[in-house]
């Protein structure tokens, strides 16, 4: 069977008849007769000997089809078709040089357009600093944020660029750690259990509210444990003043629930060590590994999730 890098060869080929029968290497000596309009001048300039470039020559003119240089006392004239070449020439190989050569990523410069899954809880309290930083550094780059429910199938089929989120990675696909923190609960201020320890019999009897949080129920569930869910909720963003009217009880991550707590009058207390922590990665495809702009945001992204929380 044929590899897919080799049928985008064999259609370019098929494409672009001359190009597979031309040396592209001899536009670079082109470039230097025709500006030079020595064979010598050239040859010294390409690092050749005058043998040598003469051979070049010979090449150009069996290539074009064309004398391309006339002896006259002054030196090499190019013919018609030589001027037109050159007149060509100057606009591609400075593209195809570009085309070529390793990209120098310029934030500023940017205005690539990256699409992120993530959870509501990433939200919270990553994407007011991500995005804050994405105006001050890349202020022409677009971000499209989506549901983490895209997740590893968004990924595979191209309809997402990174995926932030505390699932197992699947083999096929790339990912980095961002973080491991412990779980925090939300209580309001007069909330009965608070100013106590908050055992896990405490925890386990205590009515709660929850997100979307299927891996934080999975993991209890594992051990045997379950919570007394009486409200659940997608968006994060009302869970503090909930919990500030309520005795219900939010476990959330760290960075999470302490950016909830500056929202609303609830307080903040460990959640059982028998709970776990919180980990969480970025995810994308291997089709993004070098990509400046993918790469980049991915930079940022670590970065900021290695600040204090």
């Amino acid at each position: 069977m044929i590899g897919e890098d080799k049928c985008i060869i064999m259609i370019l080929i098929m494409r672009y008849t001359n190009i597979e029968k031309a040396d592209l290497n001899l536009l670079l000596g082109f470039q230097a007769l025709i500006e030079e309009r020595s064979v010598t001048r050239a040859a010294r300039r390409m690092f050749l000997s005058q043998p040598a470039m003469s051979r070049v020559l010979d090449r150009l003119q069996e290539m074009f089809k064309d004398e391309l240089f006339i002896r006259t006392a002054s030196g090499y004239e190019p013919t018609k078709q030589a001027s037109a070449v050159y007149s060509e020439l100057n606009e591609l190989l400075p593209r195809i040089d570009r085309l070529l050569q390793k990209t120098l990523f310029k934030p500023s410069e940017a205005s690539d357009r990256l699409r992120v899954a993530a959870s509501p809880y990433a939200s919270v309290w990553l994407m007011p600093r991500l995005i804050g930083l994405l105006a001050q550094q890349a202020p022409n780059m677009q971000i499209e944020i989506s549901s983490e429910s895209e997740g590893f199938q968004g990924i595979e089929a191209n309809q997402i660029d990174l995926l932030l989120s505390s699932r197992d990675v699947p083999r096929n696909l790339r990912a980095a750690p961002l973080l491991e923190e412990p779980y925090m609960c939300l209580m309001r201020m007069s909330h009965p259990l608070l100013g106590r320890r908050l055992t896990l019999h405490r925890y386990l009897t205590a009515r709660h509210i929850s997100g979307h949080q299927p891996l934080l129920d999975e993991l209890l569930s594992r051990r045997g444990y379950g919570r007394d869910i009486r409200v659940k909720i997608a968006d994060p963003f009302p869970i503090g003043m909930i919990v500030e009217r309520t005795d219900l009880i939010a476990t959330l991550a760290l960075r999470t629930a302490r950016q909830l707590e500056k929202l609303s009058k609830i307080r903040m207390v460990p959640a059982p060590l028998e709970i776990g922590t919180f980990k969480y990665s970025q995810i994308w495809h291997s089709r993004n590994d070098s990509d400046p702009a993918h790469r980049w945001l991915r930079g940022i992204i670590q970065t900021t999730y290695a600040q204090p929380a």
